[in-house]
């Protein structure tokens, strides 16, 4: 998770608000923030971003010598992210990707489709299991 916190630092926090001292940042910035990263990525990267700079300004409420006196990240609407549904592929689709595959896939694709994985669930590779 620790990339995807600092990617979200270094591509939208840094290049918007890096330049301001933290203590002249308000609640209207932040919500302008959000505004302006909402309308480029996804609204849950939006809310993984806003976290990110809601943290760092906690900390810099909470550290001693108090950098801040609040936290400007308070009351910020973030949008609504949107619920995805996963459609599975009608049984002739598989059939028909069953056998449009190379055989060294068939059976990946077979599971996939049986348990319903996502692309990422079926690719995954891992260490393999010992000691069983």
């Amino acid at each position: 998770m620790w990339f995807r916190q600092h990617a979200g630092f270094r591509n939208h926090i840094y290049p918007v608000l890096g330049n301001r001292r933290l203590g002249i940042i308000t609640r209207s910035d932040v919500q302008a923030f959000v505004i302006v990263i909402s309308g480029k990525v996804a609204a849950s990267t939006t809310e993984t971003v806003y976290a990110v700079l809601h943290v760092m300004m906690q900390h810099a409420v909470d550290d001693d010598p108090q950098v801040i006196p609040s936290n400007p990240c308070t009351r910020i609407r973030l949008p609504k992210a949107r619920k995805r549904v996963m459609e599975p592929l009608p049984p002739a689709a598989v059939l028909a990707l069953l056998d449009a595959v190379t055989p060294r896939y068939r059976v990946a694709v077979a599971l996939a489709a049986g348990l319903g994985l996502w692309e990422g669930e079926a690719s995954a590779r891992s260490r393999p299991m010992t000691g069983c």
